[in-house]
């Protein structure tokens, strides 16, 4: 019931983002996109190759931190893996298959798994929010659009926090004292291997930065150009509402929330619709060519292993 909640929700986000659009027609939104050349596809999917890769770094640092090694090529499988499920799965299903890989094969916990996902994330949006603070700061003033994207951020923030909190809890499995205690220990960790910490954080703008281009490259392919501050913002406040999983990879969601806050920024919804789609259909043509065959090698070599 759940799946289909989600396939409906999915459905229902697409068609408000054509409904939104403006006087343009789907065709029109079609058209946008079948005019980015072949060389500007190849362009931004090597940018979400690349995104891949820092993610595989990000992914292969945390778990060095939590005491698990493994080698960069298979944090980069798994990272693809991941991806490729999250995007057809409900409810970030590649992650918990990741997680019982690592259960299986490096006898990692998945409590320690849990907190590792749990303490990236939270990394990674106060990472944003100080991306989202140096922009701001930019202007020197707090005009209309901006408070309501303040506003729309604070909103993503708790949503954020409320998931991660109440998905760590179901998780571990455990009672609250036993989870604050289980915090505590991985926090230390952390904090004991600053320089893995730090370069954790340097792989996280690395990957937010690249993910930044990719956005703007998306606009500007639909010929609409925004100034670097406003393309952060955006990219910021979308990055944190994306935390929260409504549909698989979001789909739907993302789109609708890329023509929403590029209103507030004064983008024209068509543009912002095109961009979106483009950015999509990039990112999924990186998933299912690379990720696709990254999970019939996973699915074939668990079964030769484990029958």
């Amino acid at each position: 019931m759940r799946i289909l909640l989600k396939v409906f929700l999915a459905c229902a986000c697409l068609y408000g983002v054509v409904k939104v659009s403006g006087d343009g027609s789907l065709w029109d939104n079609i058209q946008a996109v079948g005019s980015v050349s072949l060389l500007e596809w190849i362009g931004l999917s090597l940018l979400t190759l690349i995104g891949l890769g820092g993610l595989a770094l990000m992914f292969q640092t945390s778990l060095y931190i939590s005491r698990c090694k493994i080698p960069s090529f298979l944090s980069f499988r798994l990272t693809v893996l991941n991806n490729f499920l999250n995007t057809f799965l409900p409810l970030k299903g590649g992650g918990v298959i990741r997680g019982a890989y690592l259960k299986r094969n490096f006898n990692f916990h998945w409590r320690d798994y849990a907190l590792v996902v749990l303490f990236s994330q939270c990394l990674n949006v106060a990472i944003l929010l100080i991306l989202l603070l140096i922009v701001s700061l930019d202007a020197f003033s707090l005009s209309v659009d901006r408070l309501v994207s303040s506003i729309l951020v604070n909103i993503s923030v708790i949503l954020s926090g409320i998931v991660i909190a109440v998905s760590s809890l179901f998780v571990l499995r455990e009672k609250l004292g036993q989870v604050i205690r289980y915090v505590y220990i991985s926090a230390g960790y952390w904090r004991a291997n600053i320089r893995a910490t730090v370069r954790y954080v340097l792989f996280s703008i690395a990957f937010h930065f690249v993910s930044v281009v990719r956005l703007g490259f998306s606009f500007v392919l639909v010929g609409s150009e925004i100034p670097l501050a406003d393309l952060i913002a955006i990219y910021c406040i979308l990055a944190l509402g994306m935390s929260v999983v409504f549909t698989p990879g979001n789909i739907g969601v993302k789109e609708l929330s890329i023509v929403f806050i590029a209103g507030f920024f004064f983008i024209d919804s068509e543009s912002a619709l095109n961009a979106a789609i483009v950015d999509r259909v990039a990112g999924l043509a990186v998933t299912i060519l690379i990720g696709g065959p990254f999970t019939l090698w996973f699915l074939k070599r668990e079964k030769q292993v484990y029958g």
